[in-house]
């Protein structure tokens, strides 16, 4: 389980993971509500999470202004 600080004016959160640094290896795994500021998962690309293996989450916070939705630059990326 994965859990970070609520973003202010925040609308809600997108949570991307990857085994990799590589940016481009990065995939989203949840798109969340604002009051939502944890993830847990036994999963990732259909394959259960390996516990000799490392993993790397990072969390983006969106905001919705009308039709638009703006996005935070990414977190710090952490691994476990």
């Amino acid at each position: 389980s994965f859990s970070w600080k609520a973003v202010s004016g925040a609308t809600g959160y997108d949570v991307y993971i990857s085994t990799s640094t590589t940016a481009s290896s990065f995939k989203k795994v949840a798109s969340l509500g604002k009051d939502k500021t944890s993830y847990s998962t036994s999963t990732f690309k259909g394959a259960q999470i390996s516990k000799s293996r490392t993993y790397y989450l990072y969390v983006v916070a969106k905001k919705k202004v009308g039709s638009k939705t703006y996005k935070s630059a990414p977190s710090t990326i952490y691994h476990f």
